[in-house]
Protein backbone atom coordinates (compact mmCIF):
# COMPACT_ATOMS: atom_id res chain seq x y z
CA UNK A 1 0.00 0.00 0.00
CA UNK A 2 1.69 3.42 -1.15
CA UNK A 3 1.32 6.31 1.62
CA UNK A 4 -0.96 8.17 -0.21
CA UNK A 5 -3.26 5.22 -0.25
CA UNK A 6 -3.17 4.85 3.51
CA UNK A 7 -3.73 8.97 3.97
CA UNK A 8 -6.97 8.86 1.80
CA UNK A 9 -9.65 9.02 4.71
CA UNK A 10 -7.08 12.34 6.10
CA UNK A 11 -7.23 14.10 2.35
CA UNK A 12 -11.49 13.69 2.56
CA UNK A 13 -11.86 15.56 5.78
CA UNK A 14 -12.42 12.49 7.97
CA UNK A 15 -9.89 12.92 10.61
CA UNK A 16 -10.98 15.98 11.82
CA UNK A 17 -13.99 13.87 13.15
CA UNK A 18 -11.36 11.38 15.03
CA UNK A 19 -11.59 11.70 19.19
CA UNK A 20 -8.59 10.84 20.69
CA UNK A 21 -9.31 8.46 23.29
CA UNK A 22 -5.43 7.82 24.81
CA UNK A 23 -2.39 9.26 24.59
CA UNK A 24 0.97 8.68 25.70
CA UNK A 25 2.74 11.44 28.06
CA UNK A 26 6.47 9.90 28.37
CA UNK A 27 7.45 10.55 24.56
CA UNK A 28 7.64 6.43 24.11
CA UNK A 29 8.40 4.80 20.97
CA UNK A 30 6.17 1.83 20.45
CA UNK A 31 7.11 -1.53 19.00
CA UNK A 32 3.87 -3.91 19.91
CA UNK A 33 0.34 -2.96 21.13
CA UNK A 34 -2.44 -5.51 22.88
CA UNK A 35 -5.65 -3.82 23.51
CA UNK A 36 -8.28 -5.06 26.09
CA UNK A 37 -11.26 -3.23 27.39
CA UNK A 38 -9.44 -0.37 29.84
CA UNK A 39 -5.49 -1.53 29.54
CA UNK A 40 -3.29 -1.50 26.49
CA UNK A 41 -0.11 -3.86 26.76
CA UNK A 42 2.79 -2.57 25.16
CA UNK A 43 6.48 -2.75 24.36
CA UNK A 44 8.60 -0.56 23.13
CA UNK A 45 11.68 1.76 24.47
CA UNK A 46 12.03 5.27 25.96
CA UNK A 47 15.01 7.53 25.55
CA UNK A 48 16.68 9.68 23.05
CA UNK A 49 20.80 8.82 23.28
CA UNK A 50 19.88 5.25 24.90
CA UNK A 51 17.21 3.28 24.19
CA UNK A 52 15.59 1.63 27.29
CA UNK A 53 13.03 -1.09 26.33
CA UNK A 54 10.10 -1.91 28.65
CA UNK A 55 7.11 -3.51 29.00
CA UNK A 56 4.13 -2.18 30.53
CA UNK A 57 0.33 -2.24 31.36
CA UNK A 58 -1.09 0.45 30.60
CA UNK A 59 -4.65 2.25 31.86
CA UNK A 60 -6.29 4.03 28.80
CA UNK A 61 -8.61 6.30 31.12
CA UNK A 62 -5.04 7.85 32.48
CA UNK A 63 -2.24 6.70 30.40
CA UNK A 64 -0.72 6.09 33.27
CA UNK A 65 1.37 2.80 33.84
CA UNK A 66 -0.23 0.42 36.22
CA UNK A 67 2.92 -1.41 35.78
CA UNK A 68 6.33 -1.60 34.14
CA UNK A 69 9.42 -3.74 33.32
CA UNK A 70 12.29 -3.40 31.81
CA UNK A 71 13.52 -5.78 28.91
CA UNK A 72 16.71 -7.08 28.25
CA UNK A 73 16.82 -5.75 24.68
CA UNK A 74 14.64 -3.99 22.39
CA UNK A 75 11.50 -5.78 21.49
CA UNK A 76 10.87 -6.18 18.12
CA UNK A 77 8.22 -4.52 16.21
CA UNK A 78 5.07 -6.54 16.31
CA UNK A 79 6.25 -9.04 18.34
CA UNK A 80 3.90 -9.19 21.17
CA UNK A 81 1.06 -11.64 21.34
CA UNK A 82 -1.27 -13.15 23.71
CA UNK A 83 -2.20 -16.86 23.20
CA UNK A 84 -5.48 -18.61 24.11
CA UNK A 85 -4.32 -19.03 27.58
CA UNK A 86 -3.79 -15.51 28.48
CA UNK A 87 0.33 -15.91 28.11
CA UNK A 88 2.06 -13.32 26.65
CA UNK A 89 4.73 -13.92 24.01
CA UNK A 90 7.32 -10.78 23.79
CA UNK A 91 10.17 -11.22 20.96
CA UNK A 92 12.94 -9.45 21.37
CA UNK A 93 15.46 -8.07 18.66
CA UNK A 94 18.58 -10.29 20.69
CA UNK A 95 16.35 -13.57 19.13
CA UNK A 96 14.95 -14.23 22.91
CA UNK A 97 11.32 -14.86 23.37
CA UNK A 98 9.74 -13.62 27.17
CA UNK A 99 6.85 -15.45 28.13
CA UNK A 100 4.52 -13.69 30.54
CA UNK A 101 1.75 -14.88 32.20
CA UNK A 102 -0.53 -13.46 34.41
CA UNK A 103 -0.23 -14.65 38.80
CA UNK A 104 -3.54 -16.24 39.54
CA UNK A 105 -3.49 -15.53 42.83
CA UNK A 106 -4.33 -11.62 42.31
Amino acid sequence: MKKDAARWGTRRGWSENRKVLWQDKKARRFSGLIVAPGKIIATGDAGARKRAPFFSLIRTETGEDVWSEPLPSLPVKGGLAIDADGRILVSLASGQVLCYRADREN
